[in-house]
């Protein structure tokens, strides 16, 4: 599956929601433009600060969650 995602050049989720449909994909909108042209270090570094925003928050919230259960026992 994901070869034919790679195969058939889908980016945005859009596309790949379209596709999965069996729908005509459409290449063609500005977030699709934008996406291909975007320098490969670019979408790597987005991606990299995404998920270490995702850590912190995910860890604030066990540390919460983790208080909280020492409050409350």
């Amino acid at each position: 599956m994901y070869k034919a995602f790679w195969q058939h050049d889908l980016i945005t989720y859009r596309e790949v929601l379209a596709f999965s449909r069996g729908e005509q994909v459409e290449r063609d909108t500005l977030e699709g433009r934008r996406e291909r042209e975007m320098n490969p270090w670019v979408k790597g570094t987005r991606n990299a600060v995404q998920i270490i925003i995702g850590a912190i928050a995910g860890g604030l919230v066990g540390v919460g969650i983790g208080m909280l259960a020492k409050m409350l026992s």
